[in-house]
Formats: structure tokens, C-alpha cells, sequence
């Protein structure tokens, strides 16, 4: 039956179980807009493509699945960047779809860019749908390479001409496949026991890898069963719950001291699905001495003087090695974890500590500042709570647009945004969405006038602060005019309370947060 091209995309998205998309409608798309318009995806207009693909990167994360943006050519898709490198970054599958000028149109469109070479660059797979394929297939080659693992970002251009060609067929024999690496080599995993058998104070880190390969279930029973204590990436947090004895903790310049100390003292280390970046291993003379088995389905994490590289899905690693250690002897707990109470008298580690009291389960999305030092230490993450923050990209202005996109994964579920004025400014156009759709999300606006991270390090680094200063903003007027029931917590103990009051419609709180409150920081400046 002969249709529109636009309308084939659509069909190939409809084929991939994709029911929400998130956008903001432009010329160089409308007539897949059009298309969508009779579909039954939903499409979540949002108030700006960096905010729409952060909103794709927190869906795919919550739901554990592909999450898809869509935008105009030129300015819409840079726009969309942040978001597909922050998903590149931390492996998160999510596809942009975006529209480009006409090919006779190039050189006179003033909103040409050629964005496909600059996707290449931050994608697993960048792609140009032409006639030359079914458009479909095309869209359906994007979703199934962010979606084999390792995961990640795609990127799909379609130009207006395309867009608007008529097909004779739109035929999808191409399947939507997502391709496990579960081969393994009997002789590795023969080595990792041999390795155990011989550890005295064996560790395993668990990485990011863990998680998307859903993998937990296997890490706790290995865990377990072979007395191995666990610690974690920033990003590996969730890979074992954190109120396990057997998790002492995620590492790293941002990480718990008996993580890090157990870190130091093993012998023999087990990196599952784990980047080492300078964030998680500030130093690489910590693992010197050490022997070390690095599982890793992306060739380019693999740290370079590990003992042994395994390419593998860790799920799939951590089954087979189940397998193969009959006889191994349980080993007596060699690093016993200590409950730790952490001393920080600050009103944003009170208002923090009253948040994580009340809301228990859900998905708390955290923007880049102070609070989020604050926000990563007090948290306790487990398989009903859980953290989305984009780890490996770091950008501000991403808790807001993400928190919508973990709203919208399944109904009733609990999201909390933390975010500080700062990212706040940078992201407050999307309340206008969260209005719109009377969304619950919660948010916990730390107002301390400023950019309070940059302002810390500058005056440990250079005595005194430079341009980190913002003049006051009346934030609870601002949500409101936006239609969102907000308040200034009178006290930061209230926060909590003042949340659970609250379910069940969008609500902002305020904290007010003197500008010289700090957090703990580890200096370093390189």
C-alpha cells in the first residue's frame, strides 16, 4: 500500500513497542508530525530539544528500554547534543530523529548544518534514510543498535523531500534484534577461579555494565554465596542494594571512605561492566599489585594492565562463572562493612535527609552542584529506589527534562527532581511541560543564589569567587505562574513532609540555602 515516507517511520516506530516520543515540532519535520498525529504514540511536546533528549535519556533509563527524541534540522539538532552525549557517555539507548533541509535546499537554507557528521562522533550508529531502503529498516537499524550491547545513542536524519516521497511499500523485513555477546571462553572463567581460589581479600567492582545488562539478581546470589564483598561505580550504584552488608560502598573522588579503603587493601579485583574513569579510580597507583579480571562488552573500557579482558555481557559472565565454582570454599568475610553516620549539619543535607526519609521508591533525577555531593552520599539506592544522573556528561539543566521522562514510564511511580538554581535556570521552561500535562513530579529547588560548586572551588583554588553571583529570584512565583503548586520550606526538615502532602500533582519546594554553606570536597584541580 503505497504511503507517505514520513508515515513509514512512524510505522517502524510503532513495530519497536515505542509509545512515547518527546519533541518540539519544526518545518524540516512536519510531516512526520503529521504522521504522528494518527498514531498512537504519544508525543510529549516538550519547550526545547536539549530538554527533550535529556526527557528520552531519563524514559530509557527508568524503563529500561529505548528512548526517542525528535527534531528539526539545524539549530534543533544541536540543540539535541547534550542529551545524545550524556546517553553516549553512560550507554543509555537513545535514538534522534531528526529532520534536515531538502537536498536541493542545502546551500540555501539558512538552517543547514550537516549534523549527521557530527552524530558520527557521539552515536553507535548515525544514519540517513534515503530511497535506496526502506525508510522503516533504517529507523529499525538505529533502534536495534542503540539497543544490542554495549547500548547507546543513534541518530536517524530524514530530509524534507524524503520525508514527503511517496513508497509503494513500506515494508519492515528488517527485525528488531538486539544482539547479546554471550560467548565465552571456558578458559577465562577457568583463570577468574583459579584467581579466587588463590585471593585472600578478593573484591568485585561493579560498574554500570551490571546494571544494563540486568544483571543484579546474579551479582547478589555470586555475592552471597562466595562471601565476595561488592563496591560500586557512581553509575554501578543499584547493581547491589545498599543496604546489603555485602556493598560497602561506591568508590571514586565523590565515593565512601570504606570503599575506597577496601578498594586499597584487596588483592584481587573484578571489574564487571565498569569504565575506570577519574572520577571512579582518582588515582591508578591504588591498583597497583593487584590482580585484576576486567568484563567489559565495550573494547574501550577495558583498563589496560588488567590480568585478564573478557568481552562479555556480565550477566551472562557472572552465570557462567556460577558454573564453574563447584568446590570453591566460601571465604570468610575479609572487609566488614561499618554503618556510617555522616556529620554534615548543613541545610541542604537536612532538607536532603528528610527527602530520602519520606519518599522511599521511585526515581530521583539529580542535577549537577553542591546538593548532589550531598544527594550522592545520604542516599541509600536499592532496587525500589533508584538514581538517574548522567554521570559520564555532567551537564546542568538535566534533572527537570529527565524527571519527565521517568514520570511518564509507568503511572504512579514517585520522581523526585534535585536541582539547584543554577540548573534550574537552565531548565525551568520545562515546568510549562509539567504543567501541561499536570505531571506529579516533585521538585527540590536548592536556592543559594549562585552557582555554589563553581563558587566553592574557586575560592579553595584562588582564595576568592568570580562571577558565580545570581541576583534573587521568587522561584514560588515563577512555579506558580506556570500553574504548579510551590512553596518555601520554612524549615529544611519540612521538605519531606511537605512532598508526601503533595502527591499526587506537580509541586515545587524551596530551599533557602545560605550562599556560603559548603560541601565536602576533595581538592584537586587538574
Amino acid at each position: 500500500m503505497a504511503m507517505k515516507a514520513a508515515k513509514c517511520i512512524v510505522k517502524a516506530l510503532e513495530k519497536a513497542k515505542v509509545s512515547v516520543v518527546f519533541g518540539i515540532p519544526g518545518r524540516w519535520v512536519l510531516p512526520i508530525y503529521e504522521a504522528l498525529r494518527s498514531s498512537k504514540i504519544r508525543h510529549v511536546l516538550m519547550r526545547d530539544e536539549r530538554g527533550a533528549s535529556y526527557a528520552a535519556y531519563g524514559y530509557a533509563k527508568a524503563r529500561k528500554w529505548v528512548g526517542v527524541c525528535l527534531s528539526t534540522a539545524g539549530p534543533g539538532a544541536l540543540n539535541a547534543l547534550p542529551g545524545i552525549v550524556a546517553a553516549y557517555r553512560d550507554h543509555i539507548p537513545v535514538t534522534l530523529i531528526s529532520g534536515q533541509v531538502s537536498e536541493e535546499n542545502v546551500e540555501a537554507s539558512v538552517e543547514y548544518v550537516d549534523a549527521l557528521s557530527i552524530y558520527r562522533h557521539v552515536t553507535k550508529a548515525a544514519l540517513k534514510i534515503s530511497l535506496a531502503e526502506t525508510p522503516s529498516n533504517t529507523v529499525l537499524k538505529a533502534l536495534s543498535s542503540s539497543l544490542t550491547p554495549p547500548t547507546g545513542p543513534s541518530y536517524v536524519e530524514a530530509s524534507l523531500g524524503l520525508q514527503l516521497s511517496e513508497i509503494k511499500n513500506c515494508k519492515t523485513d528488517f527485525q528488531l534484534i538486539t544482539i547479546k555477546n554471550n560467548t565465552l571462553c571456558e578458559e577465562d572463567v577457568t583463570q577468574v577461579v583459579k584467581l579466587l581460589n588463590k585471593a585472600k581479600r578478593p573484591l568485585i567492582l561493579a560498574g554500570h555494565g551490571v546494571i544494563l545488562a540486568k544483571a543484579h539478581k546474579s551479582l547478589q546470589s555470586f555475592s552471597i554465596k562466595y562471601g565476595i564483598p561488592v563496591v560500586t561505580s557512581l553509575l554501578g550504584r543499584g547493581a547491589l542494594s545498599e543496604y546489603s552488608n555485602l556493598n560497602l560502598g561506591w568508590i571514586g573522588l565523590r565515593g565512601n571512605e570504606q570503599a575506597n579503603l577496601a578498594l586499597s587493601q584487596c588483592d584481587v579485583l573484578i571489574i564487571l561492566g565498569c569504565r575506570l574513569s577519574d572520577l571512579t579510580i582518582t588515582s591508578r597507583n591504588i591498583l597497583v599489585g593487584k590482580r585484576i579480571v576486567h568484563v567489559e562488552l565495550d573494547e574501550r573500557n577495558f583498563y589496560d594492565k588488567a590480568d585478564l579482558k573478557i568481552k562479555a555481557d556480565v550477566k551472562a559472565f557472572l552465570e557462567c562463572l556460577l558454573k564453574h565454582m563447584k568446590g570453591f570454599t566460601k571465604k570468610p568475610l575479609w572487609f566488614k562493612k561499618k554503618r556510617v553516620e555522616y556529620a554534615y549539619k548543613g541545610v541542604m543535607s537536612k532538607a536532603l535527609k528528610s527527602v530520602f526519609k519520606h519518599v522511599r521508591k521511585g526515581f530521583f533525577t539529580i542535577d549537577i552542584g553542591q546538593h548532589a555531593i550531598l544527594a550522592l552520599t545520604l542516599a541509600k539506592v536499592s532496587h525500589k529506589k533508584s538514581l538517574i544522573i548522567p554521570g559520564g556528561l555532567a551537564p546542568m539543566g538535566f534533572a527537570i527534562p529527565a524527571a519527565i521522562g521517568a514520570c511518564l514510564v509507568k503511572k504512579g511511580v514517585e520522581v523526585v527532581a534535585l536541582v539547584g538554581d543554577g540548573g534550574f535556570q537552565m531548565s525551568c521552561s520545562e515546568l510549562a511541560t509539567i504543567s501541561q500535562l499536570n505531571l506529579p513530579i516533585k521538585i527540590v529547588l536548592f536556592n543559594n543564589r549562585g552557582l555554589g560548586l563553581i563558587r566553592q572551588q574557586q575560592e579553595a583554588f584562588y582564595g576568592v569567587s568570580y562571577e558565580t553571583s545570581f541576583k534573587d529570584v521568587d522561584y514560588v512565583k515563577l512555579a506558580e505562574s506556570f500553574g504548579i503548586e510551590s512553596v518555601k520550606a520554612e524549615k529544611p526538615e519540612d521538605v519531606g513532609r511537605l512532598i508526601e502532602e503533595n502527591r499526587g500533582q506537580p509541586f515545587l519546594v524551596e530551599v533557602d540555602v545560605d550562599p556560603r554553606e559548603t560541601v565536602p570536597l576533595k581538592r584537586r584541580l587538574e
